[in-house]
């Protein structure tokens, strides 16, 4: 093995005030060839993430010794394949690790819209990887440009020799034939080699040395190598020796946009040719924008439809623009713009994607989960049985996006207009991520109606036993409890197959019930026993069970701000009836159209009675009796109407207090309100001067 070093000054094409470079996507996947699940997941992984992505997404396989350590690959480099193995202490395939520490899992849960995330991100570091035959004999030549600002830290470089396409005649052991991208190789050996940074405008060069094994496949060796923070695992930036040198390096800063009907917005694109030649272009634009949405391309300002080749020069940067014009239509669009280099195509790549999203009119932000559960199947396959009762109802303004849409347009203010938000979880881990819980915490606060749905939900976010993992957050306990209402009991069992209404209920408690389906398989069946926390309560329980603190099924809570609705076992394990009643129910209570007559006659029953003392100054009492259900509140407004106070009333509550030091002297009204009907009002005096 030659091995070299040394700093050399270097000009970059880009513009160095930029002083950034795109930033890669680095797949580490663990796999082994008698593992039944790889066998089921492995190959949408590549279909569904891989190929789309290969711009910008550099994929490795390791191959751990169980569950068999026969694995051919495995045998072929024990020592690398065991070292990675264990340095991301990987337990069960197949896994995954995203750019070292951004996120890790089995394949069917890493989804596009993270893949997003990391390619709009850029890197103070450029990676190139070179492989030049001599022979017997092949350099590799691993340049590392620091073009931006140098991290600080510890940073080791991992130069990894890939086949990059291994095809069996013979299936292995669990059926699979087809393995992309498998390690061979590591310099100078699995722990890398320790690299100290170049300072800005320079890069440091390695150079390893590998000998020719006939035993692979020599036409298909490539190599891929990456920068790694030995701290924190995460990786800086990816290169590899099949890297396209035409190159996508500005995405749009804000990739969604909440337009109202007939506007218009312009997404824009930088494209740059690094190479010595000229290169040419493939755009397509591929949108599922209503009919009544304009969306096109436009480059210098010339509009090309949906489809347009380009010509650039070698070093010539150019602007393409995707524009979308809204139109009456409530929606949540997709627009995927698709570039093909031309100098590229000779290497097998499929165009890259880079996707931006146009919100539109939507007052009901259906939250279909991107991530697959580990049977493969997606949540979008079954958002009819949320939707379909909304058509029912004569909703005009509901659209179906996923959380990555859905958060990106909340990191960017985007979701003016959005009232309710219903998250079809499925069965995945962890659903409701921090992030997640996060966001939905803070427009709860702001009046924002939600339902979730989903098996596992609770047992990943509260179950001590995932506390080393990365399921269990403090953020999904916080809002679980605080704003839905929800506490866990334990991960269910294999008995809980009846989901039972609360006959009491004056929402829920006439929907049939509901045989709950073992949607997962029944090896898979783990519906969540909850509880009410502090102030949710029961709407169904499991085999109709009356011990609510043991054996609640779904839960609803009125906090007086919003609304919201826990289902543990997901809507897609209720029968068609049962789900379509019970979206119904959710609906018309979020958007206060409810049949009114119990809310009506449950008013009727209630009466309010004068506070004392009147007039008050600190505080003042308001006598209530005939409260029957959670849904009312009592209200204050001042004498042009504007509400000053409101707060829930639990059942069997007989006294209101309330602490009129906070308003200003003069003279209120006050009644009891389900949200659309209200009792008759009385009036107080406030006198706190």
């Amino acid at each position: 093995m030659n091995k070299a070093l040394q700093i050399v000054s270097f000009f970059l094409c880009l513009n160095m005030a930029w002083a950034q470079v795109p930033k890669k996507v680095i797949l580490e996947h663990f796999t082994n060839t008698s593992c039944g699940p790889c066998a089921t997941q492995n190959p949408g992984f590549e279909s569904n993430i891989l190929s789309p992505n290969n711009f910008f997404v550099r994929h490795i396989s390791y191959h751990p010794w169980w569950p068999s350590n026969q694995d051919p690959f495995y045998l072929y480099n024990v020592g690398s394949n065991t070292v990675r193995t264990q340095y991301y202490g990987v337990t069960g395939v197949p896994d995954v690790a995203v750019n070292g520490n951004r996120a890790q899992g089995q394949p069917a849960s890493i989804s596009q819209g993270l893949m997003d995330q990391i390619a709009a991100e850029t890197s103070p570091l450029a990676v190139e990887a070179t492989m030049i035959d001599k022979g017997l004999t092949r350099d590799l030549v691993i340049k590392v440009k620091t073009v931006g600002q140098k991290p600080a830290g510890d940073f080791v470089l991992h130069t990894v020799l890939i086949e990059k396409e291994v095809n069996f005649t013979t299936p292995a052991a669990n059926g699979e034939t087809h393995f992309p991208n498998v390690m061979r190789k590591m310099f100078p050996d699995e722990n890398g080699t320790p690299i100290n940074l170049a300072e800005q405008g320079s890069e440091a060069t390695e150079t390893f040395t590998y000998t020719e094994d006939s035993d692979l496949q020599l036409d298909k060796l490539e190599v891929i190598a990456f920068i790694q923070n030995t701290a924190t695992k995460e990786i800086l930036n990816v290169g590899s020796t099949f890297d396209g040198r035409t190159e996508v390096i500005k995405t749009p800063t804000a990739k969604v946009q909440n337009l109202a009907s007939n506007q218009s917005h312009i997404f824009t694109y930088e494209m740059v040719n690094n190479n010595a030649i000229a290169d040419e272009l493939s755009l397509n634009l591929v949108s599922d924008a209503p009919s009544d949405f304009g969306v096109e391309i436009f480059v210098a300002g010339v509009s090309f439809g949906k489809t347009a080749k380009v010509a650039v020069n070698a070093g010539e940067k150019v602007l393409v623009e995707v524009k979308v014009v809204s139109g009456a239509t409530s929606a949540i669009v997709t627009n995927k713009l698709a570039v093909q280099s031309k100098l590229n195509e000779n290497l097998g790549l499929n165009p890259a994607n880079y996707s931006s999203y146009v919100i539109s009119n939507v007052e009901d932000f259906i939250i279909n989960n991107s991530v697959a559960a580990a049977t493969g199947v997606f949540p979008s396959s079954w958002s009819k049985l949320i939707t379909d009762p909304f058509v029912a109802n004569n909703s005009k303004k509901h659209a179906n996006g996923n959380e990555s849409i859905f958060l990106e347009a909340a990191a960017t203010n985007q979701l003016a207009g959005v009232k309710h938000i219903y998250f079809n979880a499925g069965w995945t881990f962890p659903a409701l991520t921090p992030k997640l819980a996060t966001v939905l915490q803070d427009l709860a606060s702001k009046g924002v109606n939600i339902l979730i749905s989903g098996q596992d939900v609770a047992w990943a976010s509260f179950d001590p036993a995932t506390q080393a993992d990365p399921y269990r957050s403090v953020e999904a306990i916080n809002f679980s409890k605080n704003i839905m209402g929800v506490d866990y009991i334990d991960d269910g069992a294999s008995t809980l197959t009846g989901l039972v209404p609360v006959k009491t209920d004056l929402l829920y408690g006439s929907i049939a019930q509901s045989t709950i389906k073992a949607f997962y398989t029944s090896t898979y069946f783990f519906p969540d026993r909850i509880k009410p926390s502090p102030a949710g309560k029961t709407i169904f329980t499991y085999n109709g069970s009356t011990n609510v603190a043991l054996n609640s099924a779904a839960i609803r809570n009125n906090s007086g701000v919003n609304r919201t609705v826990w289902l543990a076992p997901g809507i897609e394990q209720l029968n068609a009836t049962t789900a379509a009643l019970f979206m119904d129910v959710t609906y018309k209570w979020f958007h206060g159209i409810i049949s009114s007559t119990e809310f009506d006659n449950a008013l009727q029953d209630i009466t309010i009675g004068q506070n004392q003392p009147n007039p008050s100054a600190i505080s003042t009492v308001i006598p209530v009796t005939g409260i029957a259900n959670d849904n009312m509140n009592l209200e204050i407004v001042d004498m042009i109407g504007q509400k000053v106070y409101t707060t829930p009333l639990q059942i069997g509550q007989q006294n209101v207090e309330v602490n009129t030091s906070l308003f200003g002297s003069g003279v209120y009204f006050y009644s009891i309100t389900d949200g659309k009907n209200a009792t008759r009002s009385k009036s107080m005096i406030v006198s706190n001067k």
